[in-house]
């Protein structure tokens, strides 16, 4: 049938002998709904954003500002909808209810033409399961009088099986099922945008093992408004399926509406192959197929009211009392472009959470496409008070790129400096350091400021980064002392970053939801202890050891913050916090820890065997491997995506059986530690094979340390 739909002769020319033919073949199509499919009954995200800043905006704020120019600043695409939401969020605090806004305005909507189609061909036996990225209930109101089963990511977790009557709201849904019709009132997740506090995130195991299932069974697949911009969910689903199962995108078409942007076709052709992708009018051409099998009725929705969500989100705003100043500063973010700045800095928990650069360029639409390496890449955007926060992206993706090109050199290459990136992190820090200077006046607010400061501190970390290095390529202990003054400096800056955001967060005490918004806004906490880990990295292997000890207990609190949250909350949904982003650092630390504390910290150094370290470095080796372990064990619960930090939970594994294998002094001894260390490291080996988050060069120096402790077991004893 897809095939048949395929035809561009059919699309283009409206065969209606060609559409009937298709439609009795009868399959069981899936559909992929995205927010064109409820256009005109609710707006696009930009129509969105322009009605909220005027429902809030009093006649007083708009004498002060020009609406027209922050609708403009608000089309930003690194203003998404969900860092709108959060922009809001952190001003307002919990009287800005997102939740209750969508609620009021998807309620009682109605029914378009493409969504009664769907529901007549889904009576008709043409329509299996249907995946939907709307929060509204459009879909649902089309389908009532035949059974469906509206499934979210709580209703996932039992792992249940797609079926024919599914509707799936990947993104959550303010759609409440009645109770009495046999299913009870579950609770579903809520609209993603408000519970979002601006990081993307995988789907959860739950719901991607279903959407795996359905994707793999080879049934036909039909995209409709659905504008490809996943970056974090579909879009990676899509591309495993394009590296493993390509064959399986050709039950794909996915339908790109012809007033759309003239780039769209060949960026779906990118993702699922150009020859399933058609620019076609999919409301029109449902409703011949309709046409063709009696399908439609007296009552069909001929037209529908476009803006009664306009006078449903005026009457919600209304009602939430937002202070005037509270909007104001709102207002003077969106002018200074305080979100450029703010995304800047959520690209480290990104990192954490496990992307790489391509992923994180296109986080808040900051890029797109295009074959530029990811630090040659221009980002105005992302200007924030004239100061050029994208270059802190491009000194970081620089830093990268030659780090790759530098690793398993042994000769000393002239460009070992880091030069691009250097350039790059030292401009910004200068410029900030302008900006700063030019504000002792007092025109900066304390969030500015504070965001600036931590802005300086990302630009010095990475330099701390390049002269440590340098200084273990190099040897000069000089370099060493560079690198430890710059995560020094970087903690300092994040320290002043807390005590000017302080008086806010005083403020917003009797406020949670505010003060967690102004924590993830200004993220001073996360670069100050960035900078502590970096400097137990780098410090001497006593100091170090309590430099770890420190930073470990930080992320075991932080991660115990996020938890009291959830449940203070009662999350229904698992895709709303930073959990994805602390687990890889914190098994990370303690896998660095447990290096240091058998002597294993180089690349490819063999342990102390066990019985050289005390009682209590045993114990700590042990408690801190059980704690890579929890923690990798606790991300897996959260994804399926392979970490790149995955190779140090294995190295702490393989350092431990190394060191208790020597202690034991026989042959049969390190036969026995061998054949355990041979059974994860070939895991590891295989995982990188099919996993391009792994490090390759990590991967190697794993290869090189399993050699040499093979080479100590299998020769002359222990080491």
């Amino acid at each position: 049938m897809i095939q048949d739909l395929a035809d561009r002769r059919l699309w283009q020319e409206q065969d209606a002998e060609a559409i009937k033919l298709a439609a009795r073949a009868r399959e069981r199509v899936c559909l992929l709904l995205g927010a064109g499919a409820s256009v005109p009954l609710l707006p696009t995200a930009a129509k969105l954003k322009a009605a909220i800043l005027a429902a809030v905006m009093s006649d007083q704020l708009h004498r002060e500002f020009n609406l027209g120019r922050l609708t403009e600043l608000a089309e930003q695409s690194h203003i998404t909808l969900e860092v709108f939401c959060s922009m809001l969020r952190y001003r307002c605090g919990r009287r800005f209810d997102v939740l209750r806004m969508w609620t009021e305005i998807c309620r009682g909507v109605g029914v378009n033409s493409l969504a009664a189609s769907i529901a007549a061909l889904r009576r008709a036996g043409w329509c299996g399961p249907i995946l939907t990225t709307n929060f509204d209930s459009v879909i649902q109101e089309a389908l009532s009088g035949q059974p469906f089963r509206i499934l979210t990511e709580p209703q996932l977790r039992s792992d249940t099986e797609p079926d024919d009557g599914d509707v799936c709201a990947l993104h959550g849904t303010t759609f409440q099922q009645q109770p009495g019709n046999g299913l009870g009132a579950p609770r579903f997740a809520p609209p993603l945008s408000a519970t979002a506090r601006g990081l993307a995130r995988p789907y959860p195991p739950s719901l991607y093992r279903y959407l795996s299932t359905l994707f793999a069974s080879g049934r036909k697949l039909l995209v409709i408004g659905h504008s490809g911009r996943d970056y974090y969910d579909i879009n990676p689903m899509l591309a495993e399926l394009k590296a493993s199962q390509p064959a399986l995108l050709d039950n794909w078409l996915w339908i790109s509406y012809p007033g759309g942007n003239e780039d769209e076709v060949p960026r779906l052709g990118q993702l699922v192959g150009a020859q399933n992708v058609l620019r076609a009018d999919a409301t029109r051409v449902l409703l011949q197929v309709c046409d063709r099998l009696g399908l439609r009725s007296e009552g069909w929705p001929q037209s529908a009211k476009t803006d009664g969500w306009q006078e449903r989100l005026r009457a919600a705003t209304a009602t939430f009392e937002l202070a005037p100043d509270d909007i104001r500063q709102f207002l003077l973010d969106l002018e200074r472009n305080l979100p450029g700045a703010w995304v800047v800095q959520e690209h480290y928990r990104l990192y954490s959470a496990g992307y790489g650069e391509g992923d994180t360029l296109t986080f808040g639409g900051v890029a797109q496409g295009g074959a530029l390496e990811a630090s040659e890449r221009e980002l105005p955007d992302l200007d924030f008070l004239q100061v050029p926060f994208g270059d802190l992206l491009r000194g970081q993706f620089a830093y990268r790129d030659d780090d790759r090109r530098y690793a398993g050199r042994e000769d000393l290459a002239p460009e070992y400096d880091y030069a691009r990136a250097v350039v790059l992190l030292e401009g910004i820090a200068q410029k900030i350091d302008l900006v700063l200077g030019a504000s002792l006046a007092g025109s900066l607010r304390a969030e500015d400021q504070a965001l600036l400061l931590v802005g300086k501190a990302i630009a010095v970390d990475y330099l701390g980064l390049i002269h440590r290095k340098r200084w273990q390529f190099l040897g000069k202990e000089e370099l060493r002392r560079e690198s430890l003054s710059c995560f020094r400096r970087c903690i300092e800056l994040a320290g002043r970053a807390r005590a000017a955001l302080a008086p806010l967060l005083a403020a917003a005490r009797k406020d949670p939801d505010r003060q967690q918004a102004l924590e993830d806004l200004v993220q001073s906490w996360v670069w100050e202890l960035i900078g502590k880990d970096n400097l137990a990295r780098t410090l001497p292997r006593p100091e170090a050891a309590c430099a770890f000890r420190e930073a470990i207990a930080a992320r075991q609190q932080l991660i115990k913050r996020e938890l009291k949250r959830r449940r203070r909350e009662e999350a229904v949904s698992a895709m709303n916090d930073y959990l994805i982003a602390h687990y890889p650092q914190l098994w990370l630390r303690a896998s660095e820890l447990v290096k240091l504390l058998l002597h294993a910290e180089g690349d490819t150094a063999v342990p102390l065997p066990w019985d050289q370290i005390s009682k209590e470095s045993q114990a700590e080796v042990l408690a801190n491997l059980k704690l890579c372990q929890n923690a990798y064990d606790r991300f897996s619960g959260l994804t399926v995506g392979v970490h790149g930090h995955y190779p140090a939970l294995v190295e702490a594994r393989i350092i431990v059986y190394a060191a208790q294998g020597f202690a034991k002094r026989t042959a049969r001894a390190h036969a026995a530690a061998l054949g355990k260390i041979e059974v994860i490291y070939a895991r590891l080996r295989e995982i990188a094979k099919r996993s391009p988050a792994v490090s390759r060069t990590w991967v190697q120096n794993v290869d090189e340390r399993v050699a040499a402790i093979r080479e100590k077991m299998q020769g002359a004893g222990p080491p």
